[in-house]
């Protein structure tokens, strides 16, 4: 009579049982698709050392600028005048907002994205000094290198939306 039907469509909780133990393999085997914040990929430890060494970096600059502005100005090329000391004190405190933002957070992507609005900063008043007729060149042509260089990495890493992870033992 039925011959079409199976033994699995006559009792209808073996075909439940049936369908399911088919749907599980396709499940399985299934990618799984992780956001950036759920779980760290392989290159996750290599982007949140390099976060930290943002961080310090910015630290390090950042004290440079506030304890040593006079210094930091014949460094780039600049006038050490009071008025680009007072600027480079507030830039100094900028960098080192950043970096301990950097270093305090588990996912500091903001604070490496205000690094990047620093760079674009820094690269704007370095143009500006590029024009200017009182500055020496030369240095402020490499401290211009040297800021835009740093604003590959910041971008690179901002881009990764960072985690940090904890130091493997």
């Amino acid at each position: 009579m039925d011959s079409y039907l199976t033994t699995d469509d006559a009792n209808p909780r073996a075909a439940a049982q049936s369908s399911r133990a088919q749907a599980r393999p396709a499940l399985r085997a299934r990618p799984s698709v992780e956001r950036a914040d759920d779980a760290p990929r392989a290159e996750d430890g290599r982007v949140a050392g390099l976060a930290r060494a943002l961080g310090w970096l910015s630290i390090g600059v950042g004290l440079a600028e506030v304890v040593a502005p006079q210094g930091v100005a014949r460094l780039i090329g600049i006038q050490a005048n009071e008025e680009n000391q007072r600027l480079l004190r507030g830039m100094g405190i900028r960098e080192i907002a950043s970096g301990l933002g950097i270093l305090s957070r588990r996912r500091p992507t903001p604070w490496v994205w205000s690094r990047v609005a620093g760079d674009a900063l820094d690269l704007a008043l370095l143009g500006s000094a590029m024009r200017a007729e009182n500055t020496q060149k030369g240095r402020v042509a490499v401290a211009t290198a040297a800021v835009l260089g740093v604003t590959a990495l910041d971008v690179y890493c901002a881009t990764r939306r960072v985690g940090m992870v904890a130091p493997s033992r």
